[in-house]
């Protein structure tokens, strides 16, 4: 099934709401048999597990991932938007989903735009998918996420109100909320005039080769990706080869999560916020 064909039918506005119901569980089944999350366990037996072999599948699996937003991201393109959260879906809801009560925010804003995208007319999807993304310098592959953008212009902003101080008038804020963008830009400009380094959060640096040896050798002795029973990883001793997903209480989660959004409830739990409730660690853009 095409990931970006659209799942509601064309009458769904005159259907009773039974009828809705049911096609909304379809809906859910058929996003989770898109990735294979229906399929049966079939994990190997425990005297044939080797704990080295799953973390190393697990680290190429989401390393890859990670680097297909990333390019997808960049280039814009906004066809992989929609095949790149089903496949973040597992993440959030193993990674973030802790007790029965417990639902991630990013698995709520994850299924809210898939089921807005999918419900939409071609012309509203379109529109839908290309706001994620923003280029604000130009040429190919500059483009960055649009909510990134908006992220670091609030910690503008928050900068240059926390300056003013104490006993700050709302016309003041209002004041300093308009020229974040302006301070900013005027401050990169003299930085770059200067010549004075940028401060990111990006690896900027090769490699050192002698680490690269090391790393070469360690992989020739280990043999990650060669399955031999019975091998450990203390670390990591619970990692499977993928991730392994309760597909009974997934669909449960699903449509509470679903729920929810069609009553506007998507606000989910503030666990991911940081602990000062600050931006300290955006990525750059």
């Amino acid at each position: 099934m095409d990931a970006c064909a659209p799942l509601i039918p064309a009458n769904i506005k005159v259907a009773t709401k039974d009828r809705k119901c049911v096609i909304r569980d379809e809906i859910v089944f058929k996003m989770m048999e898109m990735f294979g999350y229906n399929e049966g366990d079939t994990s190997l037996p425990n005297g044939d597990h080797d704990e080295l072999f799953n973390y190393s599948c697990q680290l190429c699996q989401w390393g890859t991932h990670f680097l297909a937003l990333d390019d997808t991201a960049k280039e814009g393109d906004i066809m992989r938007i929609l095949p790149n959260l089903l496949k973040c879906i597992p993440f959030f809801y193993m990674c973030f989903t802790h007790t029965p009560s417990y639902i991630s925010k990013y698995l709520m804003e994850c299924v809210d735009i898939i089921l807005k995208c999918e419900s939409s007319s071609p012309l509203t999807r379109i529109r839908i998918l290309e706001g994620f993304f923003v280029n604000r310098k130009g040429g190919h592959g500059n483009n960055v996420e649009a909510d990134l953008m908006q992220e670091h212009s609030v910690r503008h902003q928050k900068e240059l109100i926390r300056a003013l101080g104490a006993n700050k008038s709302d016309r003041a804020i209002l004041r300093a909320k308009g020229a974040a963008n302006l301070d900013t830009s005027l401050v990169e400009n003299y930085d770059t005039a200067l010549s004075v380094p940028i401060k990111g959060s990006n690896h900027g640096t090769c490699t050192n080769e002698k680490d690269m040896t090391v790393i070469r050798e360690c992989l020739r002795s280990t043999r990650p990706f060669k399955h031999t029973p019975g091998r450990q990883c203390t670390p990591h001793k619970f990692v499977h080869q993928k991730f392994k997903v309760n597909v009974g209480k997934l669909l449960i989660d699903l449509k509470v999560i679903i729920d929810r959004l069609s009553y506007g409830l998507i606000d989910g739990n503030s666990h991911e916020e940081d602990e000062h409730g600050e931006n300290d660690g955006l990525p750059d853009i």
